[in-house]
């Protein structure tokens, strides 16, 4: 078996509270939102297409298991899209026949159904009047190397069973992620392709659509520009955003995980004198110490 780093399962109906200051939640990423907000469109108004797959392969750095609630986050809150949304994962079968019945039984828990009920019956008590999309989350596979990783099992799961038992009213979008190596991703791009094949020479793809999307695991000095203009996203003070922007971008060089946990040491320290002193790169010692903590 192939096991995950899932939390417990557990069902999250968005409520539209105010917007999130969670950096990992805002920072970056605007063209995968963008093309999540075209998607969930695109789903809406399809007369077929039902069930709408996403793998989402990147590195430790690129910090994938923090994309689903990114994406989510941004179409609720800047988007006004109305989400019904579940969390749903353990740990996934590898080599097993058991592995649709095991997703079966989590999908159930996660819509509070029984057994005996029908995925159709259970996903149609939930849905909520002029609902945009479901969206099922998967949570992130972290295989061990030359461990073998389920995807096309995911995949045919995700068209057979939610595809076929999606109510006429209803569209999913279902998510999983894998964190690999950069030299395997190539793999996970190329394992949607074929499937991506597979289903138009079936004649398939009306009805089930999937993708591979690539976040990447760097950020731009204008990424964080934009990210401290916004004022919801940070509590540092105007006169210092601009500053923090470009000190962080610095000291992080870009790398997406360290310029988020720069961002949420300096939420800690309430932006004070000595965070941007370990900053300044002329004090040498204080951004060593800090580049060896990895701003934890």
């Amino acid at each position: 078996m192939l096991h995950t780093n899932y939390a417990s399962c557990e069902v999250q109906i968005p409520q539209l509270p105010g917007p999130s200051k969670d950096a990992a939640k805002r920072l970056d990423r605007r063209e995968p939102k963008a093309l999540m907000d075209d998607f969930v469109s695109s789903l809406k108004k399809s007369p077929s297409c039902r069930v709408h797959a996403l793998l989402v392969g990147g590195t430790k750095e690129a910090e994938v298991d923090h994309f689903s609630w990114q994406c989510t986050d941004h179409l609720i809150h800047k988007k006004d899209r109305r989400l019904l949304r579940f969390d749903l994962g353990e740990s996934i079968p590898v080599g097993s026949r058991s592995f649709s019945s095991h997703l079966d039984a989590l999908l159930r828990r996660a819509l509070d159904s029984d057994e005996g009920e029908a995925i159709e019956h259970a996903l149609r008590k939930r849905l909520r009047q002029q609902m945009d999309a479901v969206w099922i989350d998967f949570g992130v596979l972290r295989p061990a190397p030359g461990q073998a990783i389920p995807i096309p099992k995911w995949l045919s799961y995700c068209c057979d069973v939610l595809g076929g038992h999606c109510p006429p009213n209803c569209r999913v979008i279902a998510v999983l992620g894998v964190e690999f190596p950069e030299d395997e991703l190539s793999a996970l791009r190329q394992c949607v392709s074929d499937y991506q094949d597979e289903l138009r020479e079936h004649g398939a793809h009306q009805a089930f659509r999937c993708d591979y999307l690539e976040p990447h695991p760097m950020v731009t000095e204008a990424d964080l520009h934009h990210f401290f203009d916004e004022v919801s996203n940070t509590s540092c003070p105007v006169r210092l955003r601009k500053k923090a922007a470009k000190l962080i971008f610095r000291c992080s060089a870009g790398v997406y995980a360290d310029s988020v946990r720069l961002i949420e040491k300096g939420e800690r320290e309430k932006w004070d004198e000595h965070y941007f002193y370990e900053l300044e790169p002329t004090h040498g010692k204080g951004l060593s110490d800090t580049k060896k903590r990895r701003f934890e």
